[in-house]
């Protein structure tokens, strides 16, 4: 269980500077006008106490958060995560002879939670 835990909080620190950089900041710039946002940014950060919160805001509304290169290498790990997690849910329905596995199959299966989870090592 501990394992498929960590694979998961694995592919979750992956994530959230993505949605920082590919979510965050759009919806901030529909929302607000460049001086909008920077009206609520002051508000956001106690009215400008906090410049690494203001910083990183600003990258996130200006959709620099993460580098070119930074959101290639995230979407690479999360990608050979999920590789990870199909390989894995294939040998499982080989070794069983079971067809295809379904999504509520691969949340509920006790294989997944109690089985060899090595395989799903994330290195970061």
């Amino acid at each position: 269980m501990k394992l498929w835990q960590y694979w998961e909080l694995c592919l979750a620190e992956e994530f959230w500077p993505l949605s920082r950089q590919q979510v965050d900041g759009v919806i901030w710039r529909w929302l607000y006008s460049r001086n909008q946002f920077e009206a609520k940014l002051k508000e956001w950060s106690n009215g400008g106490d906090d410049a690494f919160y203001e910083q990183k805001a600003r990258a996130m509304y200006n959709g620099t958060f993460l580098s070119p290169f930074q959101v290639r290498k995230r979407l690479l790990r999360i990608l050979k995560g999920f590789t990870m997690l199909e390989n894995a849910l294939i040998d499982h329905e080989n070794e069983n002879g079971h067809g295809a596995t379904t999504a509520a199959a691969a949340a509920t299966s006790p294989w997944l939670v109690s089985g060899n989870m090595q395989m799903f090592h994330v290195p970061i």
